[in-house]
Parts: structure tokens; sequence; C-alpha cells
């Protein structure tokens, strides 16, 4: 099981994530409106020395399409570590739907945190 914190009304989880030349705990807002695996700024992605794989069209919450670069990198997930492919944008890291198919997200709100657990 993992565990986060809801800060401001927005869920949290502090996940260990390596690339080629670093590794780093970074936090990421959990964002079930994405429906990709993660993001990543680009200066992030950099920092860490994660190999470029390719680009992706997207499309952003306004219809709009914009074409993103994609990294590959490891992240410990559930006390595994699993290489993800993870799309460059922004100044937020979001973790988004794709990586919770299998578990339980649960947001306590009166207790401000949460739990991702095995479904």
């Amino acid at each position: 099981m993992m565990t986060g914190t809801i800060t401001d009304g927005r869920p949290h989880l502090n996940l260990l994530i390596k690339g080629a030349t670093a590794q780093a705990l970074a936090e990421f807002t959990v964002d079930t409106g994405f429906s990709g695996t993660f993001t990543l700024p680009l200066q992030d992605c950099t920092a860490l020395g994660l190999p470029r794989v390719g680009e992706r069209e997207s499309f952003l919450a306004d219809g709009s399409k914009i074409v993103l670069e994609m990294y590959r990198m490891i992240v410990v997930w559930n006390d595994t570590e699993r290489k993800i492919e993870i799309l460059a944008i922004g100044e937020e890291r979001l973790l988004g739907a794709q990586i919770l198919a299998g578990y339980e997200l649960c947001l306590n709100y009166a207790t401000n945190t949460l739990t991702i657990q095995s479904g």
C-alpha cells in the first residue's frame, strides 16, 4: 500500500524516480482526469538523464492538440521498480489514471490522506 496527503484539496503522492544519471524523491499530484501514466517538467527529465523515446500527440482539456516529448523513467511503484514512458509537459508532476489500473485509490478528505492499494 502507498500513502500520500491531500493539501489544499489536491491529492499528492511522493515516489522515488530514477534516470540514467540521477534519482529523486518527487511529489506527484494525482490527476484522474489525465489518462496517461505520469508527466514531468522537461527540466526534471534532463536533470535525471531520462532517455527520450519519441513524441506523442496529445489533447488538452480544452480540446487543443499538441505534440509532447516522451521519456522513459524508472519509478518505484508499490515497492517494485517499473520502467514507464512519461510525457514532458508543464511545471507540475502529474500521476494519471493509466498507472492506477488494477489499484484502488481512496481519498479521505476528513483526514487529508490518500491510499493506493492493489485492487
